[in-house]
C-alpha cells in the first residue's frame, strides 16, 4: 500500500541551469538606462547624506543655551545620515562582511 502524499519525501527542485549564476545576475536591471538612473539616485542620496550630516553638525555647534532637545535632534540626524551613507556606499562598493552585518541588524 502506498503512503499518503504528505508522508512521502518532497520532490527536490530542479538544479539551476547555470550554477555560476547568482541571484543578482538573474534580476532584470532595466538595461543601461535603469543602471544609469539607479547610479544617479545613489549619488543623489549620498549628496543628501552629506547635507544631512552638515546640518546636524551646524545645529549642534549652534546651540546657544543648554537646550537638550536640539542636541539630541542633531545627534539623531547625524546618526541617521551615517546609516544612510553606509547603506549607499555598500550598494555602490559591495563588501561581504559589512553587508552581512547590515542585513542581519537592519533587515536589508
Amino acid at each position: 500500500m502506498d503512503q499518503p502524499s504528505w508522508m512521502q519525501d518532497p520532490v527536490p527542485p530542479p538544479p539551476p541551469t547555470n550554477p555560476n549564476m547568482n541571484h543578482q545576475t538573474q534580476v532584470d536591471s532595466g538595461g543601461t538606462m535603469g543602471a544609469a538612473v539607479r547610479s544617479t539616485l545613489h549619488m543623489v542620496n549620498l549628496g543628501l547624506t552629506v547635507l544631512m550630516g552638515f546640518s546636524a553638525v551646524v545645529g549642534v555647534i549652534g546651540i546657544s543655551n543648554a537646550d537638550i532637545m536640539d542636541f539630541f535632534l542633531g545627534t539623531y540626524l547625524l546618526l541617521f545620515a551615517a546609516l544612510l551613507a553606509a547603506y549607499e556606499i555598500l550598494r555602490l562598493v559591495p563588501m561581504d562582511r559589512p553587508q552581512e552585518i547590515m542585513r542581519k541588524n537592519f533587515g536589508w
